[in-house]
């Protein structure tokens, strides 16, 4: 496992603890689809929230709606049509979240955006 995907691995370990925390259910994570993965798949109360996580080690935060690229929104819409699909499921009943975690020393900083974006 090369270096990034360790640290990918371990930010979506501390973004599952931290919607546990906030009572979403985990529904799945690190989901494969023809069109990409999508980071954690997740329900809070009727809604099913398809989550990019991005971990950062960096004391400029910067806007971190800006790390979500056009054609990056682009791929978790297409895996998450395709979730939906295997789960039968509605895409009226879902949204989009983003999770940036920034390091500080010792310890993380969670910015948690909601319907950080939504279907155009």
């Amino acid at each position: 496992m090369g270096n990034s995907r360790k640290k990918g691995s371990f930010g979506e370990s501390i973004a599952v603890k931290y919607l546990k925390s906030k009572n979403y259910t985990i529904l799945n994570t690190n989901f494969y689809t023809p069109y990409g993965e999508i980071d954690i798949v997740a329900k809070d109360c009727d809604f099913i929230v398809f989550i990019e996580v991005k971990l950062r080690r960096t004391k400029s935060y910067g806007d971190v709606l800006d790390q979500i690229t056009f054609q990056k929104k682009e791929r978790i819409i297409k895996s998450a049509h395709y979730f939906l699909a295997q789960e039968n499921q509605s895409i009226v009943d879902c949204r989009f979240d983003f999770i940036a975690i920034f390091q500080e020393s010792d310890t993380y900083k969670i910015t948690h955006i909601e319907n950080a974006f939504e279907i155009s």
